[in-house]
């Protein structure tokens, strides 16, 4: 029991890369994808309140669960074997012909990359093609202003006392 046993290094190195995987695989990495759904989630939360738009809850399903939906589906299943027995081919046949329907017909969606990639990309196409400036208004300033020193009289011909002047004398 006390005696010491040797193992050559590429097999320590082997059990090592192992126990690094099955750490990635069992703890690591469920919590990275946690912490990346919880982000995400909270990334299309506060964009669908802001802009008044809702994410159903399927658009934020993995793409490759709702395909496994579909498949495992009964009646898709017993659709399945109906027409395999009605054409005459095998049901792994049939079943590879479900699969690839389904990979059609799911769609791609990421409702992540949409609204976190996709805004800023918007925000930055809008930013290049419209010259967008905040200033103050002097709302106080403009009520002001008399009547007659208005530009616009409602019907697109400008009023200006100037302009009626240089009318009058020409």
């Amino acid at each position: 029991m006390t005696q010491s046993v040797a193992i050559s290094a590429w097999l320590l190195l082997l059990i090592g890369a192992l126990a690094v995987w099955a750490l990635w695989d069992h703890v690591l990495g469920p919590a990275w994808r946690w912490f990346m759904a919880r982000s995400a989630n909270q990334v299309i939360d506060e964009l669908s309140t802001r802009l008044r738009i809702g994410i159903r809850p399927w658009q934020r399903t993995r793409r490759q669960a709702l395909i496994d939906r579909l498949i495992t589906d009964p009646k898709v299943q017993a659709a399945a074997e109906q027409h395999a027995r009605d054409k005459g081919i095998s049901e792994p046949a049939a079943s590879r012909m479900v699969e690839r329907y389904a990979r059609e017909i799911v769609p791609a969606f990421n409702a992540y990359f949409y609204f976190r990639v996709g805004c800023w990309i918007a925000r930055k196409v809008a930013q290049s093609l419209y010259r967008v400036r905040l200033g103050y208004i002097d709302s106080e300033g403009l009520a002001r202003v008399d009547l007659v020193d208005r530009i616009h009289d409602g019907t697109g011909a400008l009023a200006h006392p100037i302009q009626e002047q240089q009318e009058q004398i020409t």
